[in-house]
């Protein structure tokens, strides 16, 4: 019913029942459609919350190949940080101390970890360490 309504919090309720019940390839799939309905609807914040989730789920399904799947490769979860969650990101992920981010970018190192913290939800890491792989080529910038 909430892929039929276009309702990405059912959908993500949904995914998170599947998971809960081991079923990880729909709810993989149900948290990859609830990322589009998010994306479809401007809401970033979501879309990137779906897409991790989807995406952790995904690779728990060795090699499972579903059209909705396939989609994920190409909605990088990079491309829902903002401008300076990049530039913190990137600087971050080359090995720069968050007093050292702020100091640069005059601003507060709270700010930085603030901005840290959004990027880690969306990018769907936990710590500075997964920053590099998770930005890919984005942490030249």
């Amino acid at each position: 019913g909430a892929l039929a309504q276009r309702d990405g919090a059912g959908l993500d309720g949904a995914a998170a029942r599947f998971a809960a019940l081991g079923a990880r390839l729909p709810a993989a799939e149900a948290a990859a459609a609830a990322a589009e309905v998010h994306r479809d609807a401007g809401r970033h914040r979501d879309l990137a919350a779906s897409l991790a989730q989807a995406r952790r789920l995904a690779a728990q399904c060795e090699n499972a190949a579903t059209p909705l799947l396939a989609r994920l490769d190409r909605a990088p979860a990079v491309s829902t940080l903002t401008d300076r969650e990049r530039e913190i990101a990137g600087l971050a992920a080359r090995g720069r101390t968050s007093p050292e981010i702020a100091t640069a970018l005059t601003i507060s190192v709270r700010t930085v970890e603030s901005h840290l913290n959004h990027t880690y939800v969306k990018l769907g890491i936990r710590d500075r360490g997964q920053l590099a792989a998770a930005l890919g080529d984005d942490t030249r910038r």
